[in-house]
């Protein structure tokens, strides 16, 4: 009956949610709703737990922060992080608390965006339901910016009937850059807030304490010698055009060059910004974090995988220069590494290509793949 009803609720959002493209609406956009925004959905229901065993140094502060961080955005499903736990771009799912009272988008405070949002979302809520819930004010809002969305975690209290008392609810939203307005994925009262077992630090040393027992953190999408890009269908763009923002049209000349090269070349004048997973290292800057140039962390990674490679291959490839390095922050860091060798000492020289990866609880990068560059499909 509990199954029944819920997609019933479904039926009933889809329904909602085409209301209005014939009314004159002056956005448009009633219909444009993608198939991952669906209603009543939370993403962190997916079957994923957080299990923090990894063992953390307390000494370590950094690794401390980010565990206080994922913690808290685990037991609230998002919707309560603190500030001072934030630990940067880093981060999977980042998310980060806004200052209500400050300018956020559009022209609008935090707080009126939110309540925006919050209406749309109470609208649809009780149009399913048949209720009346009214929001009263908003607690605070959380928001996430990856994927070149804009989804936000918005806690607002509300009367469930005009003599009802107070009661804390929340509402999930998101915009993608092509939609012209934010669309609701759920309303609901705040259901209590999870219990995660944080193991003690005692328990999770090993008694190995060598470099070796760190290469057990490896995780199972982390193998030798797999490119995940040949795992992907080639990229194809949207049928239907995105809006003409100069950020969006040049995406759609950069990501098929991304997919095109497996992620290794990413070209300067169409690359569109922050939104997007790719960015470029500068290779005479300091890398983020740590005190080596991108060149110099560049280099320590190339040895990394051409140590795995050459030991695999009963080879003695050496790397002579970096050549450009493309980086990927969804749930940790992603080199692509393209670089010059020589396959034996007096050798010509040859491009190659490395790709590591250290998740956001990793200690250490991990070595994808290491391979000569493979020759263009144009």
């Amino acid at each position: 009956e509990n199954q029944q009803s819920t997609a019933q609720r479904k039926r009933k959002a889809d329904e909602i949610e085409g209301e209005g493209q014939d009314d004159g609406e002056d956005d448009g956009d009633a219909s444009s709703r993608e198939g991952f925004q669906e209603w009543d959905v939370d993403s962190f229901e997916d079957g994923h737990q957080y299990i923090p065993n990894k063992k953390i140094d307390p000494n370590d502060e950094e690794a401390q922060k980010m565990r206080r961080y994922r913690l808290q955005m685990y037991e609230s499903n998002g919707f309560n992080v603190d500030k001072e736990n934030f630990p940067g771009r880093v981060a999977y799912r980042e998310l980060y608390p806004i200052d209500l009272d400050q300018p956020f988008k559009s022209g609008l405070t935090g707080r009126a965006y939110m309540q925006n949002n919050v209406d749309l979302t109470v609208d649809k809520f009780n149009k399913i339901n048949g209720l009346s819930l009214t929001c009263v004010s908003i607690v605070r809002a959380v928001v996430c910016t990856v994927s070149c969305s804009l989804k936000s975690y918005i806690t607002f209290m509300a009367t469930e009937t005009p003599d009802g008392h107070l009661v804390e609810y929340q509402a999930k939203t998101e915009q993608m850059p092509w939609q012209n307005r934010a669309h609701g994925l759920f309303c609901r009262p705040t259901p209590k807030p999870k219990v995660i077992h944080v193991p003690r630090y005692e328990d999770c040393v090993s008694s190995d304490s060598s470099a070796d027992s760190i290469a057990s953190s490896r995780g199972s999408d982390q193998a030798w010698d797999v490119d995940s890009f040949d795992d992907e269908s080639e990229y194809q763009p949207p049928e239907r055009m995105c809006p003409i923002e100069e950020e969006i049209k040049l995406m759609r000349l950069y990501r098929p060059k991304m997919y095109r090269s497996k992620g290794f070349y990413v070209d300067g004048e169409t690359y569109p910004g922050e939104t997007v997973f790719f960015s470029q290292v500068d290779l005479d800057e300091r890398f983020p974090g740590i005190e080596l140039t991108g060149r110099e962390h560049m280099q320590s990674l190339v040895d990394l995988a051409l140590e795995k490679y050459n030991n695999i291959k009963e080879t003695n490839v050496t790397c002579e220069s970096i050549v450009r390095a493309n980086l990927t922050r969804v749930n940790g860091y992603k080199l692509y590494i393209t670089f010059m060798a020589r396959e034996s000492p007096e050798g010509e020289l040859v491009e190659y290509q490395a790709k590591t990866e250290r998740k956001v609880w990793q200690r250490k990068y991990h070595a994808m793949f290491c391979r000569p560059t493979p020759k263009s499909k144009d």
